[in-house]
């Protein structure tokens, strides 16, 4: 990737903010490559290409607003749906869907979009199962 052999690829890693914290108290050369620029005027500007963002920084909206876990389990009942789920299941689905965005909207908890996934991708895997 540094000569170029490889247009346009992406590498990802995914760290916890515990190794980001480590390193800038512990690891100085490797607190100078990561750390971010701050610049007070785009304090808050989301910045898809940093050297490292934070999942919500990419998404819009973020995972405080309702639409973002309605968005997100749309997309895993579309994915139900390719998977043969009967379209008479679909609209008591998107209707538990609704609630369930409910709770895990501005919830505090961190892993909330993580168990958000799980739960909407049991259910309906439990659907596609019983078909």
């Amino acid at each position: 990737m540094a000569t170029g052999a490889f247009s346009g690829c992406a590498v990802y890693y995914a760290v916890t903010e515990d190794f980001i914290d480590i390193a800038g108290a512990d690891l100085n050369a490797l607190s100078q490559r990561i750390e971010r620029v701050r610049v007070p005027a785009m304090e808050d500007a989301h910045n898809p290409r940093a050297v490292w963002v934070d999942i919500e920084e990419l998404t819009d909206p973020g995972p405080q607003d309702r639409q973002f876990f309605t968005e997100l389990g749309t997309h895993i009942v579309d994915i139900g749906r390719d998977a043969g789920i009967d379209s008479a299941d679909v609209r008591p689905l998107m209707g538990r869907l609704e609630s369930i965005a409910d709770r895990y909207t501005d919830n505090i908890n961190q892993g909330q979009v993580r168990y958000f996934v799980k739960k909407v991708a049991t259910m309906v895997a439990n659907r596609a199962i019983r078909g």
